[in-house]
Formats: structure tokens, sequence, C-alpha cells
């Protein structure tokens, strides 16, 4: 039957084994592999370990050379440790496991020395240590024992002494007078009492080793190595808990992402909001459109008050011929019976449709901003964002759905004006003596010409020159029976009255041709401004296509990066699901092996 200590060599290599697998699970096992290894060096010594402990270096070795001067046996049976220990308290006190690492221990004390908390506290744990015998060795060397009752007196006080520091039951007490040991023991007498007692006190040491020493180092290194399992044990616990708050992260994360939304319900929703926001786009500019086109005929409508080409027609209705000379000719020109307004009407007709445009220009366009299409491009771009704004971890903004709401596009449409037209004409008038003769010749022609018809159709017997001087012979003599003054007053009143008929007619002659040319030119300005308003219209109208369409523009775009941004979220959704899958897998076949792990380290540890 094997013993111990080949069990225990075959258990080591079978631990070694588990360990070098066990490394490839990221446990930290080169610590405890060094130490197995460091356990089979002291198993295949097979000696005991004797460490004796003091803070009296002198003492301490002196304590050695009495156990070898006195038991050969001792030195060939154990290995020895000799460590000194701090004589004050706030030292630290070396590593307690290295000072309890052996399998006989011995605290060396100096005679009547009050115990300090660290060496009380050593004892404590060399007290629950697996150590096979524990000695505390009192040097009594200062003290006056020659004789064989004294020297028992002082083992009985110096165990009484001992029990009253404190309650030691592992502990076997040794008073030795250990000063001769501290000197060469060759030059020095030792007495035999004390030497009596050095001999009891390695008798019980060769008890230990008795009958099989390797047994007792065995057990020792037994201990170690299930230390050396609990400690691995307590690594694969660490990571076991380690990997449960690893999984159960990975699960929440994988929850969360599909909580969030699925990657299809997202895809099936992108081509949902993106097919509504497209539709409502297309039908607002197909609205703005129509609405564009009523006011573009409201404005362009004359018979509509508000209208520029109404405002064209009455300002220039409004307008006065005027007849100016410059040298020397006579020239009719509009004018307007403001006084306030500028010499040439091509200014005040300018002010008229630049002012009525501009104004027009910019209500329409806060109309396409606010009120077209149901609340206008703003509202548009409010809704798109709505729709869109359903992306989880988007980086969409909302300044980013802000239309242009100062755009003024009548700056472009009217910032290349016309000369004008010109507003005036030249205009010849006639004497009004020349007009006077003029007519009457005109009248005496056609008295001429009906008689001459008269006498041609028999209607008159006479020739005209007789018919003539017959018709004015008699008034002549009537007005020549009467007196004179009265003569000349009757023949006064029908030539002044003739006189004023032809100079009314002449009035209304010069007034009906100065308003024919005046008509003329008011034609002429009312149909150039109304082609240049046409026109001017026609600008401003590409204008607000333009901006439309830069609109329309931009917001294909916000709609085409938030589609990219979603395609990209979706596509990277699935790439974290697939990743989280597979470390998810990973972990929970990591834990799988940890677990079969901890199973064989639980075999190895049944020592």
């Amino acid at each position: 039957m094997p013993s111990k200590s080949e069990k225990l060599t075959q258990r080591i290599q079978e631990i070694q084994d588990f360990l070098a697998v066990s490394s490839r699970h990221n446990l930290e096992v080169a610590g405890i592999a060094q130490e197995l290894e460091n356990i089979s060096a002291s198993l295949k010594i097979g000696k005991p370990v004797i460490h004796i402990a003091s803070q009296n270096p002198i003492l301490g070795q002196a304590l050695h050379q009495a156990l070898i001067y006195t038991s050969k046996k001792l030195l060939d049976s154990y290995q020895f440790q000799v460590t000194t220990l701090a004589s004050d308290s706030e030292s630290a006190l070396p590593v307690i496991s290295e000072l309890l690492d052996c399998d006989v221990f011995c605290l060396l004390v100096e005679d009547n020395q009050p115990l300090g908390e660290h060496l009380k506290y050593l004892i404590d744990q060399a007290e629950n240590a697996a150590i096979e015998k524990q000695f505390i060795i009192v040097d009594i060397s200062e003290s006056d024992c020659q004789s064989p009752s004294a020297i028992k007196t002082k083992i009985t006080e110096t165990t009484t002494w001992i029990k009253s520091q404190f309650t030691a039951h592992n502990f076997a007490v040794f008073p030795l007078f250990l000063q001769p040991f501290a000197t060469n023991t060759q030059e020095t007498e030792i007495d035999g009492n004390n030497l009596k007692e050095i001999e009891q006190f390695c008798k019980s040491l060769e008890t230990v080793v008795r009958r099989k020493p390797e047994e007792v180092v065995a057990k020792r290194l037994t201990a170690k190595v299930l230390g050396q399992l609990d400690q691995l044990e307590a690594a694969i616990n660490h990571q076991e808990d380690a990997l449960k708050k690893e999984i159960g992260e990975a699960n929440g994360q994988l929850d969360r992402i599909k909580q969030s939304n699925s990657t299809d319900e997202l895809k099936q929703k992108l081509e949902q909001v993106i097919e509504q926001v497209q539709q409502d786009k297309d039908n607002f500019f197909k609205q703005v459109e129509l609405d564009l086109k009523q006011s573009i005929g409201q404005l362009m409508d004359g018979f509509y008050r508000n209208s520029i080409v109404h405002r064209i027609v009455a300002f220039t209705h409004s307008l006065q011929p005027c007849v100016i000379r410059h040298k020397g000719a006579q020239y009719i020109r509009l004018q307007s019976e403001d006084s306030q307004t500028s010499a040439d009407i091509n200014i005040d007709m300018m002010h008229l449709c630049y002012s009525h445009l501009t104004q027009w220009s910019i209500e329409e366009w806060r109309r396409i901003y606010t009120y077209y299409g149901e609340g206008g491009i703003s509202q548009l771009f409010h809704r798109t964002y709505a729709a869109l704004d359903f992306i989880p971890s988007s980086e969409l903004r909302l300044p980013s759905f802000q239309p242009n709401q100062d755009y003024v596009p009548f700056r472009h449409g009217l910032k290349n004006l016309v000369a004008g037209v010109q507003c005036e004409s030249y205009y010849k008038d006639i004497f009004v003596l020349n007009y006077i003769l003029k007519q009457v010749r005109s009248q005496w022609m056609g008295i001429t010409f009906l008689l001459t018809f008269g006498t041609m159709l028999g209607l008159v017997e006479k020739n005209k020159r007789d018919f003539i001087r017959d018709l004015f012979q008699q008034p002549f003599e009537a007005l020549q029976a009467q007196p004179l003054w009265l003569g000349t007053m009757l023949l006064a009143i029908p030539i002044c009255g003739l006189f004023l008929l032809l100079f009314y007619n002449y009035h209304n002659n010069s007034q009906r041709k100065l308003n024919d040319v005046a008509d003329k030119l008011k034609k002429t300005l009312t149909d150039y401004y109304q082609r240049f308003t046409k026109v001017s219209v026609d600008k401003i109208t590409q204008d607000f296509i333009a901006a439309l369409e830069s609109e329309d523009t931009r917001l294909k775009k916000l709609i085409e990066r938030v589609r990219q941004d979603t395609v990209a979220y979706i596509a990277e959704a699935e790439k974290s699901q697939i990743v989280i899958k597979s470390e998810l897998a990973q972990l929970t076949d990591r834990q799988k092996e940890l677990a079969q792990t901890k199973v064989s380290l639980k075999k190895l540890q049944r020592l």
C-alpha cells in the first residue's frame, strides 16, 4: 500500500497536470504551480522542519547549537530554520504563514520578560495551525539554578509565569539554560543538571520522528497543498462570479436592443415613414404650386382691385397731359396731379411697381413659409422631423429641419430694372386766327357748294352771285335805315357771336386733340409697365420656384441622411446582436468549462 508521502506526490503531479489545463482558461495559477514545486521539493527531502523563532538572535542560534550538541540524531532527522523576530510591537512580524510552515515550532523567550502583543498574536495563530509539535522555550540563563531542586522549582515558576501571560493548550513549556551554547561549546563546561533538561527536550523532538518522519512531513505538506487548492477554488469562484456578471450584462444589452426596436420592425417602419414623408412633401409642393399660380393670377388680374395691373391703370388714368415748350417746339407730357411726385413719370411708375411687387413678394413668401399646404414649409419640416424622430441613438437635430425663413426672392427678380418709356409727344397747335379763317373759309366753301348744287338742281332760279347779293342786301338796307349806333350794334352782335362760337370750337378741338395724344401716351405707358410687371413677376416666380426647389432638395438630403443613418443603425444593431450572441455563447461555454473544472478540483481536494 503506498504511503501518505507517495500518495501526496502522485496527487501533486495530478494537480500540476490540472493546472497546466487550467492555465488555458486564464486562471492565475503561476504562483500556485510554483508553490507546488516547492512542496514537491520538500516532500522529496522528507525531513520535518524545526522552526526556531526568537527576538534575540543569539539565543536562537544558542538553541540550535544546543540541539545539535545534545543529539546528533536530530541533525540527521530535521531541517533547522532560525528566524529573528522584531523586538518592538511596531515592527511587522514576518509572514505568519512562513513562520508557521514547519512541523515543530519553537518560540524562544527570555525569563520574566513580558510578552508583547505581537508575540501573543503569533502564539494564538500557532495554536490554530497544523503543526505537529509546538514549544515555548524559556531561557533561564540569568537565574541561579545549579541544583536539581532549584531547576525543578524554576521550571514550576516558569510554567506558572507562562500560563499567566496567555492560555496555550498546545504548547509545551521547557525552561532551558542556553547561555553555555551562545559561545563555543568545546571550550565551555555544560552543567549536568541543565544538560539533562536539554536532553529531555531533545527526546521530545526525537519522539516526533521516531516512526515515520516522512508521514509528518506529508501531513504538513498535505495541508499546504489543500491551501493551494483552496486558493485555486477561490480563483475559480471569482471567475464564475465575473462570468455571471458578464453574462447578465450581455443578456441585458441583448434585451435592450430587442426592446428598443427589432431590426425587422425598424426596417418596416423606416419604409413606411420614408414613403409617408415623401408623399407629404410631394403633395405640399404641388399645393404650393397651385396656390402660387392663384396668387399670381390675382396679382395680374385687372378686375381685381388690389392687383398690380389695376393699380398701374388707375395711376395712369390719374395722370394729366401738360403742354410744355422746349426750344420753340411744343410737347405734351403726362404729369401727376400730386405735387410730391417726380418730374419723370417713369420714376413714379417704377416706384409703384417695385413697392407693390416687393410687398407682394414678402407676403407671398410668408404665406409659402407659414400658410400654404397646411402650415407652409415650416410645418412641413416640423412634420418631417416628427415623423423621422424615431431612431434610437440617432443624431437627428431639430435645427437641421428649419427652412430658410429670411429668403427674399424679389431682390433677384427686380434688381435689373429697365430705363422706362417715353412719356411725352410732339404737339403742333394751330393759331386761333388761322383756325377762325380756316373755319370761315370752310363754311363759305360749304355755302357756295350748296348754292351751286341748288342751281344745278333748279332749286335756285338765280345764279349764286345774285343770290348772295340779294341775301345780304335786305339786311344791309335795314341796318342803313337805323341810326348809326344801333346799326353798328346790330351788326356787331352776330359777328361777335360768330367769333365766340368759332373760338369755343377752337378750344374744344384743341382739348380733344390734346386728350387724344394723352390717351395714346397713357396706353403706351400702361402697356409698357404691364409688360414690365409680367416680366418681373415671371422673374420673381422663377426665384420662388428656385427657392422651393432648394428647400425640396435640402429636405430630400435630410430624409436620405436619416434613411442612411437608420440603415447604418440597423446594420450596427444586427452586428451588435451577432457579436453579443457570440460573446454570450463563449461566456456560457466558459461557464460550463469552469463548472467542470470545479468538479475536477473537488476530486483533487479529496486527499
